[in-house]
């Protein structure tokens, strides 16, 4: 008479559906986790504008000074939210979930920090903002600009290198949507002062 049990075969058999049914699911969940993970940045840089804006209340309209360095261009470096924001804030950091230890960038045209020195900050505009399909232009002045701020993420693909599109006048960093996560793979995630956003 025979044991109950499974042969070799029949466990292969179990093993071989199993590994094709978890091959089928582990990119559908890798892909939710994902959408997870830029849904509440999303909710964070909506929670960070909310605070620039209360700032410029107070401040007659001007948000937060930004902050940049020519001599560190390294992602890490690049734009950090500015200490007077946490004021609005509260104490949480918001560090940027794809880029760890590392608050959400922020820059604001107009007067700010460039190498510890008060300067002027420029942030490129499309010329036909918004719809944003023709080259982008520095604006220097507040005035002069239809963002009075930008908010983003580094995106999914960790920030890469932020300056890639430094020669590229059409596709600079966070305005123009040609950079937009998903539109753009290794894109950004973005939420600028008149309420636009990546998708």
């Amino acid at each position: 008479m025979r044991d109950k049990g499974f042969t070799l075969i029949e466990l292969l058999v179990v093993v071989a559906v199993i590994a094709i049914i978890a091959g089928i699911l582990f990119p559908v969940l890798t892909r939710a986790k994902l959408q997870a993970k830029v849904a509440r940045v999303h909710v964070e840089l909506k929670q960070v504008g909310a605070a620039i804006q209360m700032y410029s209340d107070d401040w007659d309209g001007s948000p937060p000074l930004a902050s940049e360095s020519c001599d560190s261009v390294n992602v890490d470096d690049y734009l950090e939210l500015p200490p007077p924001l946490y004021d609005y804030i509260g104490t949480r950091r918001y560090y940027d979930l794809f880029n760890p230890g590392r608050t959400y960038k922020y820059i604001a045209p107009g007067p700010g920090y460039v190498n510890g020195m008060l300067s002027r900050i420029k942030i490129y505009v499309p010329t036909d903002y918004p719809r944003s399909e023709e080259e982008c232009t520095a604006r220097r002045k507040p005035e002069d600009s239809p963002i009075k701020w930008a908010v983003w993420s580094v995106g999914p693909s960790g920030g890469g290198d932020l300056f890639q599109f430094h020669d590229y006048p059409d596709h600079r960093y966070p305005v123009s949507k040609q950079v937009w996560y998903p539109y753009y793979e290794d894109g950004v995630i973005v939420r600028l002062s008149d309420g636009r956003k990546s998708p």
